[in-house]
């Protein structure tokens, strides 16, 4: 049997596959039957979902494309995914992979304060904050 991409399968082809998942891991002991009717519910709600969604997979590897010590510059910031530089990352993980910032820090195990905006336009924004006159209480 030919594989097919996962946009091409039909729902009963999701539930077919979340079944066998469920029961292989109900039948090795990994989860009771209280459990199964939740993980054959989430396992269907994924594919279904990734036969719809717009997204870009995320790497199947746990190494980034760029090191993560060499991903960060004044101007730019490199991401882990894709190896693209930007100057803030938000827009491009949410439009590219529909991830938010916090989930892309925890996939990458990144440090809380690991920028997502370069130094450059940050210290831009700071500039015109201050200029505006944000950030004081009356």
């Amino acid at each position: 049997m030919a594989r097919k991409p996962i946009q091409a399968m039909e729902g009963s082809t999701f539930v077919s596959i979340a079944n066998e998942i469920t029961f292989g891991a109900l039948e090795a002991g990994e989860i009771n039957r209280v459990q199964a009717q939740q993980i054959f519910n989430r396992i269907r709600t994924v594919l279904e979902g990734n036969a719809n969604s717009q997204y870009a997979p995320l790497r199947d590897t746990n190494d980034p494309a760029v090191p993560i010590d060499e991903s960060v510059f004044p101007d730019h910031i490199i991401c882990l995914e894709d190896g693209r530089s930007f100057r803030s990352l938000k827009r491009h993980l949410g439009e590219t992979y529909g991830i938010t910032e916090a989930e892309y820090r925890n996939r990458w195990k990144l440090p809380r304060d690991y920028p997502m905006v370069c130094e450059e336009l940050s210290l831009k924004r700071k500039k015109n904050a201050k200029r505006q006159g944000l950030g004081k209480l009356d």
